[in-house]
């Protein structure tokens, strides 16, 4: 019996995003910008930057910047959350372990995004 190999992909850190019609530069933080905020990461609409602490783990990352970009489509949409950051948490979590649990899915998916 084989074991099936798992494909490890690094992907560079963006730089920015696209934020439907915006685009948002993407910045790191140390662990005392993360403490002085008191958050793993935050969206300034007014700058176009998305902030994500440094120093957590990979699974935090990925949802910090997804609960992000969510934050900054809701500003570009004018969507008035009367719990914004409940949802943008939850969609957030949710999707991110969503994609986790259904790689080839989302690889599919991914495919027919491409650009042509």
């Amino acid at each position: 019996m084989t074991a099936k190999k798992k494909r490890v992909i690094k992907a560079a850190v963006p730089k920015s995003v696209k934020i439907l019609n915006l685009t948002y530069k993407v910045k790191f933080a140390d662990s005392t910008e993360r403490d002085a905020a008191e958050a793993y990461g935050w969206c300034d609409p007014v700058n176009q930057t998305i902030v994500v602490c440094g120093g957590i783990s990979e699974e935090a990352m990925a949802d910090t910047f997804l609960h992000e970009c969510i934050h900054a489509m809701a500003t570009a949409m004018d969507v008035n959350w009367r719990k914004e950051e409940q949802v943008a948490r939850r969609i957030a979590t949710g999707i991110c372990t969503m994609w986790k649990q259904n790689p080839a899915a989302f690889e599919w998916w991914n495919s027919l995004n491409k650009e042509k």
